[in-house]
C-alpha cells in the first residue's frame, strides 16, 4: 500500500515538473518576442563604417577629458 501510494505521488511530481517546465518555456517565448519587437534591426553590408570601440586612450590618464 505504500509503494502505490509512492508511486502515484512519483508521477505526480512528474507531472507538476512536466507543466512547471511548459509554464517556463512559454514564457521565454514571449519575453524573447517582446524583446524583439523593441530591437532595432539594423542591416550591415560589407565596407559600411560602423565605430567598433569608443574608448579613451589609457595614456591619458584618470582626468583626462571624456
Amino acid at each position: 500500500m505504500n509503494d502505490e501510494a509512492l508511486r502515484e505521488e512519483f508521477d505526480l511530481v512528474e507531472e507538476i515538473q512536466t507543466r512547471a517546465s511548459l509554464r517556463e518555456a512559454n514564457l521565454k517565448q514571449k519575453i524573447a518576442a517582446r524583446h524583439e519587437m523593441k530591437v532595432i534591426r539594423r542591416d550591415f553590408e560589407v565596407g559600411s563604417l560602423v565605430l567598433r570601440r569608443n574608448a579613451k586612450d589609457p595614456q591619458d590618464g584618470k582626468l583626462a577629458a571624456n
